[in-house]
């Protein structure tokens, strides 16, 4: 019985976050980051990247949202 639980549960997780997604890319908008002036301010969709003035090690970032982070 608790395995029909689990399931029906994972079935309802999953479920929602289709509807999530879905919403999510219902409203999504293409950026094209290449047409936006450099205007040397830090924007979403912009590629940082940082110098250590000391040893010359470089760390490049890029400026995401929250569904693009960790990826």
């Amino acid at each position: 019985m608790q395995n029909i639980t689990r399931l029906v549960s994972n079935k309802v997780f999953v479920k929602g976050r289709i509807q999530e997604i879905e919403g999510k890319l219902g409203n999504a908008q293409i950026i094209d980051v290449t047409k936006m002036p450099n205007n040397g301010k830090v924007i979403f969709g912009a590629t940082v990247v940082l110098v250590n003035t000391d040893t010359d090690e470089e760390v490049t970032y890029r400026i995401v949202g929250d569904d693009g982070a960790g990826y």
